[in-house]
């Protein structure tokens, strides 16, 4: 049964972003689909997220997620979204904090026969490091 392009990057973010489950990557993601936006160094699109996931879960709980915006035209699907969550892990060397954050983002993909095949991104990963950086002493 074939997933319209919104119901395919709803399903990817409840299945792989809220619940975890990065043993179901492969359903929503084409094997050699393209990175538009890596991260330096980043390995390939699915791995990347596949390591992402567990480190973002572990640091952040309860963590609540918005798709404020999730558009489709001609094969792309764009979604605008937000986390809200409390910092209660360590995360990119900064440790549990404790303080509630929100973290927003803009993802646009390429749907091709059912499985993402393209993607962009960007989140403001500076702006949530602010809100869980140690209070500066002096």
């Amino acid at each position: 049964m074939s997933r319209d392009g919104k119901t395919l990057v709803r399903q990817l973010y409840q299945t792989v972003f809220v619940e975890g489950h990065v043993d179901q990557i492969e359903q929503f993601f084409a094997p050699d689909i393209v990175d538009r936006t890596p991260m330096p160094g980043q390995p390939d699109a699915r791995k990347a997220l596949a390591q992402f996931i567990p480190m973002f879960h572990g640091a952040f709980s309860p963590r609540t997620l918005t798709l404020d915006v999730v558009a489709a035209e001609a094969g792309y699907v764009g979604v605008h979204y937000h986390w809200s969550a409390k910092h209660t892990g360590p995360f990119l060397g900064v440790p549990a904090s404790g303080r509630d954050i929100t973290f927003h983002g803009s993802a646009f993909f390429r749907v091709d026969r059912d499985r993402l095949v393209e993607h962009w991104g960007v989140a403001d990963i500076a702006g949530l490091m602010q809100q869980i950086a140690p209070a500066r002493q002096g």
